[in-house]
């Protein structure tokens, strides 16, 4: 049944009589009209003013997340432009572009991500840029870093100040991170907004001295320059953490218009630097201009009407709570697993640290990264990479105590902070996480394997603040993944001196590439043991390198830290431009050079062997290239390319220490080789193991009905080489046959050739 509508009309209040019994009869009604006129404005203002504490609800959440991010951006360049060792460099040189990439960008874009930093010297000069944690090349300063150089003169003009107290400040870079107090006016740091290619950009300066103020300098000092771009990416997250729309930054206060907005200040003397702004929504309102129609239609079911807006009220104000809880939900959660996020683990640090340092609760941090994710992903799409990160996070939950707190770091890698932990919880708790990683996980009829690698630090043990705990708990992560993945390790100090000692065998390796004269090539004979006598053929080049300290590096760490720092291409090519030289003036003969398989692997590799023959003009038939046996990427398109091509020029291509490693049988099929050489581990026990002697023998069998030159090398006794020579091996190295000896003297003008090239 439709509902009643009343009309009214003035000549039903007052009839031409003043009859007043209309009125009186009508009088309820208009006073209900009124009343419920009254309820609607009442309605309208509640709307009004709920909107209103919405925006300020969200000013506050925005402003509380500015000062935030601005606080820590602001204790991270004090920490940065403290930092002795790059104080200590750039005074005393000489200038070191990989500490810089290692200290001030690794740090600033890892922790801080800040995407751009740049150093200046006290006169403005741009010695260093440096984009996403990489040092890059100073052209793209214009693209990067534009407008740096102002803030560099800002900050040298407050410190060249007369009233500038710097040098006497008490101020001490060196306390807990955490617990550092603000940067003092005297201290010689601007921050500034600037606009950059369209986009805003937060530069933040300081002058780079030592952290202690009895360390510090006086007299000219470089300056850091960092960059936080507020670009749309930054602006979208913001907005995506706090729940709102529509943001921007503006500079100017009287452009903005029906836009909330937050002060951007400056981390030093407090300036309003702009303004971070987003859409003011009104949803309240807009409802109730929504509902008015319908008000309309009700107006006379007052008590009806009361009741059902009470209850709209209530709603309105759950919804809205329950948008701020969310809010601040996502801003400190991961949305694919609902675990804690970075921000999160930083606030749970900051809250558990305290307690580990006084001694009361020790606390233990684990970083995870989830080994062969990538396979997983890459084979079956990103739907079952993201599943199994959330089964992951499932079962990791459910594998560590209670009290503990697990974090998504981002990608395949988690955090989980233990309160109150002690080296047996941790040993059960390694050995727990290892063991369930393992099992696998059955994915919509998918049966993914996964491992885990997982390194621990202890708190107040290893560190008291976060950022060392982070750092040495990455060093044990790296250490277990260095040992062979799949396994825990916890930090020792002997970490922090390999890493320190992996840098200084980097630096002098880059140094003794670039100056070529202090490595060294030693050959061994190889000889042909078809007839009687071992008659020689040629020489297989080995590298020597003495350490500025004196040592002798081995061949191994050698090449290992090349492969670590890429400079692989660069040393194969040394050697084999130098063994190539040597060769030529010891006369005929071939000369073999093993190369490493990340060279192998290089897109150049081919041009760069073909231009050292050229150069060196060397006979391409006369250069053998050893390949490692098992060489990871043998089957790539790219390196079996190349391979053809370098053996249709004339170049032998052989295989090293078959049956040491792999023994990849497969190889000897699809490799263009024409030698395989059996490793020295194959010969020992020759003469006395029979079974020793079938293996040799079935291998050298193999070899030869596929048409391959058979060697051996480690030869130590006559009775191996001749048991060699029975089986069918045609050449042969060693001892017994005889050693390797240095190469003949190099003409001063040759070693200026080889650093040129």
């Amino acid at each position: 049944m439709k509902t009643p509508v009343l009309r009214l009309h003035p000549s039903a209040i007052f009839n031409r009589k003043g009859n007043l019994a209309g009125f009186v009869a009508t009088a309820p009604m208009a006073v209900a009209i009124v009343a419920q006129l009254a309820l609607i404005a009442a309605v309208a203002y509640v709307a009004w003013m709920s909107d209103i504490g919405l925006a300020d609800r969200q000013a506050a959440l925005v402003a509380k997340r500015l000062t935030d991010e601005i606080e820590y951006y602001r204790k991270d360049i004090g920490d940065m432009a403290a930092w002795h060792e790059v104080s200590d460099m750039l005074d005393n040189g000489p200038f070191d572009a990989q500490l810089l990439q290692d200290t001030f960008a690794y740090s600033s874009y890892t922790f801080a991500h800040q995407k751009t930093q740049a150093v200046f010297t006290p006169q403005g000069k741009l010695v260093w840029l440096a984009d996403e944690g990489l040092t890059t090349d100073s052209a793209r300063y214009d693209e990067l870093c534009a407008g740096c150089s102002d803030v560099a003169a800002a900050v040298q003009a407050k410190y060249a100040a007369a009233d500038n107290h710097y040098m006497e400040d008490l101020f001490n870079t060196e306390m807990p991170f955490d617990e550092r107090p603000a940067l003092p006016a005297s201290y010689p740091a601007v921050a500034k907004l600037v606009s950059m290619n369209g986009e805003p950009v937060y530069m933040m300066g300081s002058v780079i001295n030592a952290a202690r103020p009895q360390d510090r300098k006086a007299g000219p000092r470089y300056t850091l320059v960092t960059a936080l771009h507020l670009d749309k990416t930054f602006l979208a997250q913001l907005g995506q953490d706090l729940g709102i729309t529509g943001v921007a930054v503006a500079t100017d206060r009287a452009a903005l218009k029906d836009e909330n907005s937050s002060p951007i200040l400056a981390t030093y003397d407090g300036q309003v630097l702009g303004y971070i702004t987003w859409t003011h929504e009104r949803p309240s309102l807009a409802l109730l201009v929504k509902l008015l129609p319908v008000l309309a239609v009700f107006m006379l079911i007052f008590t009806g009407l009361v009741g059902a807006l009470v209850r709209w009220l209530k709603r309105l104000s759950i919804d809205q709570l329950a948008g701020e809880v969310l809010s601040s939900h996502m801003a400190l959660h991961d949305p694919l697993t609902g675990l804690g996020n970075r921000a999160y683990l930083a606030n749970a640090l900051d809250e558990v640290l305290p307690q580990a340092v006084s001694g009361k609760h020790p606390a233990a941090l684990l970083l995870l990264d989830m080994d062969g994710f990538k396979g997983v992903n890459d084979t079956y799409g990103h739907q079952v990479g993201d599943e199994l990160i959330r089964m992951f996070a499932d079962r990791l939950m459910r594998g560590v105590p209670s009290n503990a707190r697990v974090v998504r770091l981002g990608g395949d890698e988690f955090a989980v902070i233990v309160p109150d932990a002690d080296l047996s919880l941790i040993e059960r708790l390694g050995t727990g996480i290892l063991t369930f990683a393992r099992e696998p996980f059955l994915i919509d009829g998918i049966e993914a394997r996964v491992g885990c690698s997982v390194g621990v630090a202890l708190a107040p043990v290893h560190a008291v603040d976060r950022t060392e705990l982070l750092r040495k708990a990455d060093l044990a992560l790296y250490r277990a993944k260095t040992d062979g993945r799949n396994r825990w390790r916890l930090f020792e100090d002997s970490l922090d001196v390999g890493a320190r000692q992996r840098r200084e065998l980097e630096e002098n390796l880059r140094s003794a590439l670039e100056s070529g004269d202090r490595f060294s090539l030693a050959y061994q004979p190889e000889f042909s043991v078809t007839g009687p006598n071992a008659t020689p053929i040629g020489v297989e080049a080995a590298l020597c390198w003495r350490h500025d300290s004196g040592v002798l590096v081995s061949a191994r760490d050698m090449i290992r830290a090349a492969e670590e720092v890429g400079l692989a291409s660069e040393l194969g090519s040394f050697v084999l431009r130098r063994a190539c030289q040597d060769r030529k003036a010891m006369g005929e003969g071939t000369v073999t050079v093993n190369m490493s398989p990340l060279d192998v692997a290089d897109p150049t590799f081919h041009d760069r062997v073909m231009m050292i023959l050229d150069t060196a003009d060397f006979p391409p038939h006369r250069l053998e290239i050893e390949l490692s046996d098992g060489l990871q990427h043998a089957n790539a398109p790219q390196v079996l390319s190349a391979l053809r091509r370098l053996k249709a020029a004339g170049v032998r291509l052989s295989i090293d220490g078959f049956g040491a490693r792999y023994a990849n049988i497969a190889q000897l099929r699809t490799l263009p080789i024409s030698k395989v050489k059996l490793a020295p581990t194959l010969l020992r026990g020759l003469e006395g193991s029979p079974d020793a002697q079938r293996l040799v023998a079935a291998i050298t069998a193999l070899g030869k009905s596929i048409g391959l030159v058979v060697g051996a090398e480690g030869v130590e006794t006559a009775g191996q080489l001749q048991f060699l020579k029975d089986a069918g091996c045609s050449v042969a190295q060693g001892s017994f046959l005889g050693i390797g000896d240095a190469a003949p003297s190099v003409p001063p003008q040759r070693k200026a050739e080889d650093k040129a090239a």
